[in-house]
């Protein structure tokens, strides 16, 4: 036997009478290789038919062009012509001129299809896709493609010798709503006892249980919002706003508001964010049974603030510039008695932090700077300490 030849290229062709490189082109493309024509046909058949009357002229020393000669295209032009159709170069041509050519040939029984009448079809016979025409015929084996596949039809009935039944599956679905588990989940936990090999064979199967049975499933957004949350609430590494809130609910830690108002800037006038604590309506701060106690810590502090611990700015600033004098700058006086320099910079200038005017200083700050130094707060202010005091 044989083997198969391309009638375009007549190259060997696996599948059906075209080989792979000179397959016809996609039915969405074809109107792209015909841009000009008025009434396009292809020329499949035609190239079919002037393979076949070659072989007729077989002896003749140029077969093609006695074709082109039945057909009425003489000379040079008219072989070129029917070689750019038989080599795939031009698969459209004009319907008119194929059919008058035809005609001469005294050929009037070859339907020639416009690319409106074509369209694609699976051929069983050919196992590949054709064109076909309004018969729908397949144009190499002419069997009819809109013949049912008769045959018996193989396959196990689904759902009936499968080793989870529609019951036990629908059990499955409810288990998977209520308790928020995934199928792969559900397969860990019962494919040994239904005898699956593996865990994923059983999540494959419970899936496509469940899209045979109609019953719904989460998409893919769904899954992963639930896969990476705990609770539904905080992620599992990390916290959101509320999550906390939501463990003090559950263990009865959650405490009402304090129900006293802030006296205090900023918010001043506007009732207290604080939770309340256990056994009372306020919170430390407004708790009226620790209003002493908070005064004598308030006091406290207060005191520490007093005027006597402090000290005028001024001596101060002028000890820092004869330092300065002494070492050539600020900067590197601080360097070197291994102070701040940012600090020296600011206590030279009399200013705080903020950048406003500094008047008086910590005497725990003179005395640390001073013992760097190796000179007393005594030498730094000398009569002006007794002003101070």
């Amino acid at each position: 036997m044989s083997a198969r030849r391309c009638i375009v290229c007549r190259e060997s062709a696996r599948y059906g009478r075209v080989c792979d490189a000179c397959r016809e082109p996609k039915r969405d493309d074809r109107k792209s290789w015909h841009p000009k024509l008025d009434e396009p046909a292809y020329v499949g058949p035609f190239v079919e038919w002037v393979l076949e009357r070659e072989k007729l002229y077989g002896n003749e020393v140029n077969p093609r062009q006695r074709v082109a000669e039945d057909v009425g295209w003489p000379g040079e032009a008219g072989v070129r012509r029917i070689y750019r159709h038989c080599s795939g170069e031009q698969i459209w041509a004009e319907r008119p001129d194929l059919r008058d050519a035809l005609a001469n040939a005294g050929v009037f029984h070859l339907y020639l299809a416009t690319d409106e009448e074509q369209r694609d079809a699976h051929c069983p016979k050919c196992h590949e896709t054709v064109t076909v025409g309004p018969d729908g015929l397949c144009p190499w084996c002419e069997t009819d493609t809109k013949a049912p596949i008769v045959g018996k039809k193989r396959g196990k009935p689904a759902g009936k010798y499968g080793k989870l039944t529609d019951d036990q599956l629908r059990a499955l679905h409810l288990i998977y709503e209520r308790e928020q588990l995934s199928a792969n989940e559900l397969a860990k936990r019962v494919y040994e006892r239904v005898g699956y090999a593996s865990w994923q064979t059983c999540a494959n199967s419970i899936c496509n249980g469940w899209r045979r049975l109609g019953l719904p499933r989460r998409d893919r957004i769904e899954a992963t919002v639930m896969a990476s949350t705990k609770h539904g609430r905080a992620p599992r590494y990390g916290s959101r706003a509320g999550y906390k809130r939501w463990l003090r609910e559950q263990r009865g830690d959650l405490q009402p508001r304090c129900e006293g108002v802030k006296t205090q800037a900023p918010g001043k006038g506007q009732p207290c964010p604080q939770p309340a604590m256990k056994g009372s309506r306020f919170c430390v701060s407004h708790d009226p049974e620790r209003q002493l106690k908070n005064q004598a810590h308030l006091a406290r502090a207060r005191r520490k603030l007093a005027r006597g611990d402090t000290l005028p700015m001024a001596p101060f600033s002028t000890w820092l510039h004869s330092l300065a004098n002494d070492h050539g700058s600020v900067g590197r006086a601080a360097l070197a008695l291994g102070l701040s320099r940012d600090a020296a910079y600011r206590y030279s200038k009399g200013e705080a932090t903020s950048g406003e005017a500094k008047t008086e200083i910590s005497r725990t700050t003179v005395e640390r700077w001073a013992a760097k130094a190796g000179t007393t707060v005594d030498a730094i202010y000398g009569t002006n300490l007794e002003l101070a005091a």
